[in-house]
Protein backbone atom coordinates (compact mmCIF):
# COMPACT_ATOMS: atom_id res chain seq x y z
CA UNK A 1 0.00 0.00 0.00
CA UNK A 2 2.83 2.34 0.86
CA UNK A 3 4.42 1.76 -2.55
CA UNK A 4 1.11 2.75 -4.13
CA UNK A 5 1.13 6.02 -2.20
CA UNK A 6 -1.45 4.98 0.37
CA UNK A 7 -0.59 5.93 3.93
CA UNK A 8 -2.70 3.59 6.09
CA UNK A 9 -1.89 3.17 9.77
CA UNK A 10 -1.32 -0.21 11.35
CA UNK A 11 -4.21 0.51 13.72
CA UNK A 12 -6.56 1.01 10.75
CA UNK A 13 -5.37 -2.20 9.10
CA UNK A 14 -5.83 -4.10 12.36
CA UNK A 15 -9.35 -2.68 12.80
CA UNK A 16 -10.29 -3.69 9.26
CA UNK A 17 -8.96 -7.20 9.87
CA UNK A 18 -10.85 -7.44 13.16
CA UNK A 19 -14.12 -6.36 11.52
CA UNK A 20 -13.62 -8.86 8.70
CA UNK A 21 -12.97 -11.61 11.26
CA UNK A 22 -16.22 -10.74 13.06
CA UNK A 23 -18.11 -11.00 9.76
CA UNK A 24 -16.66 -14.35 8.66
CA UNK A 25 -16.09 -16.09 12.01
CA UNK A 26 -19.09 -18.38 11.48
CA UNK A 27 -17.53 -19.54 8.20
CA UNK A 28 -14.30 -20.29 10.07
CA UNK A 29 -16.21 -22.51 12.51
CA UNK A 30 -17.90 -24.28 9.59
CA UNK A 31 -14.44 -24.91 8.18
CA UNK A 32 -13.31 -26.39 11.53
CA UNK A 33 -16.34 -28.67 11.54
CA UNK A 34 -15.45 -29.93 8.04
CA UNK A 35 -11.82 -30.56 9.04
CA UNK A 36 -12.70 -32.63 12.10
CA UNK A 37 -14.73 -35.02 9.94
CA UNK A 38 -11.45 -36.36 8.56
CA UNK A 39 -9.47 -39.13 10.22
CA UNK A 40 -6.36 -37.05 10.91
CA UNK A 41 -5.32 -33.47 11.62
CA UNK A 42 -2.01 -31.65 11.94
CA UNK A 43 -1.94 -29.24 14.87
CA UNK A 44 0.59 -26.49 15.57
CA UNK A 45 1.02 -23.10 17.20
CA UNK A 46 3.37 -20.30 16.22
CA UNK A 47 4.28 -17.18 18.21
CA UNK A 48 2.93 -13.91 16.85
CA UNK A 49 2.94 -10.32 18.08
CA UNK A 50 -0.59 -8.97 18.47
CA UNK A 51 -1.32 -5.36 17.71
CA UNK A 52 -2.23 -3.70 21.00
CA UNK A 53 -0.76 -0.98 23.15
CA UNK A 54 1.59 -3.48 24.85
CA UNK A 55 2.48 -5.28 21.60
CA UNK A 56 2.09 -8.48 23.58
CA UNK A 57 2.84 -11.87 22.14
CA UNK A 58 0.31 -14.54 21.41
CA UNK A 59 -0.04 -17.60 19.21
CA UNK A 60 -1.48 -18.38 15.82
CA UNK A 61 -2.85 -21.91 16.16
CA UNK A 62 -3.48 -24.01 13.07
CA UNK A 63 -5.28 -27.28 12.46
CA UNK A 64 -5.17 -28.74 8.97
CA UNK A 65 -5.55 -31.82 6.83
CA UNK A 66 -6.42 -32.60 3.21
CA UNK A 67 -9.84 -31.00 3.72
CA UNK A 68 -8.59 -27.56 4.67
CA UNK A 69 -7.02 -25.38 7.34
CA UNK A 70 -8.44 -23.70 10.42
CA UNK A 71 -6.73 -20.88 12.32
CA UNK A 72 -7.30 -19.54 15.80
CA UNK A 73 -5.41 -16.67 17.42
CA UNK A 74 -4.94 -16.85 21.18
CA UNK A 75 -2.85 -15.12 23.84
CA UNK A 76 -1.76 -18.47 25.27
CA UNK A 77 0.09 -21.63 24.31
CA UNK A 78 -2.02 -23.64 26.73
CA UNK A 79 -3.22 -27.09 25.78
CA UNK A 80 -6.75 -25.85 26.51
CA UNK A 81 -6.69 -24.20 23.09
CA UNK A 82 -5.79 -27.50 21.39
CA UNK A 83 -8.58 -29.28 23.29
CA UNK A 84 -11.05 -26.61 22.17
CA UNK A 85 -9.95 -26.89 18.55
CA UNK A 86 -10.18 -30.69 18.61
CA UNK A 87 -13.63 -30.79 20.22
CA UNK A 88 -15.65 -33.44 18.39
CA UNK A 89 -12.64 -34.97 16.62
CA UNK A 90 -11.44 -38.56 16.83
CA UNK A 91 -8.50 -39.91 14.90
CA UNK A 92 -4.81 -39.20 14.50
CA UNK A 93 -3.38 -35.87 15.64
CA UNK A 94 0.08 -35.08 14.25
CA UNK A 95 2.17 -32.49 16.11
CA UNK A 96 5.77 -31.40 16.32
CA UNK A 97 7.93 -32.63 19.21
CA UNK A 98 6.74 -29.96 21.69
CA UNK A 99 6.07 -31.69 25.03
CA UNK A 100 3.04 -29.48 25.62
CA UNK A 101 1.11 -31.80 23.32
CA UNK A 102 1.84 -34.93 25.37
CA UNK A 103 -1.61 -34.71 26.99
CA UNK A 104 -3.13 -35.70 23.64
CA UNK A 105 -2.10 -39.32 24.09
CA UNK A 106 -4.38 -39.46 27.15
CA UNK A 107 -7.48 -38.18 25.35
CA UNK A 108 -10.21 -40.64 24.38
CA UNK A 109 -10.50 -41.17 20.64
CA UNK A 110 -7.14 -39.53 19.88
CA UNK A 111 -4.06 -41.27 18.51
CA UNK A 112 -1.25 -38.77 18.99
CA UNK A 113 1.93 -38.88 16.99
CA UNK A 114 4.61 -36.26 16.68
CA UNK A 115 6.99 -35.64 13.83
CA UNK A 116 9.47 -38.19 15.19
CA UNK A 117 7.21 -41.03 16.24
CA UNK A 118 4.39 -43.36 15.30
CA UNK A 119 0.93 -43.00 16.92
CA UNK A 120 0.71 -43.19 20.73
CA UNK A 121 -2.37 -44.69 22.37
Amino acid sequence: MKNAGLNVSVKTLFSLTEHLYNLINSLNEMNRQDIITGNYVCLDESPITFYNKNKSNGYAWSMSNNIGAYYQFEATRSGKVAKEMLKGFSGVVMTDGYSGYDFLSKMDGIDHCDSDESPKR
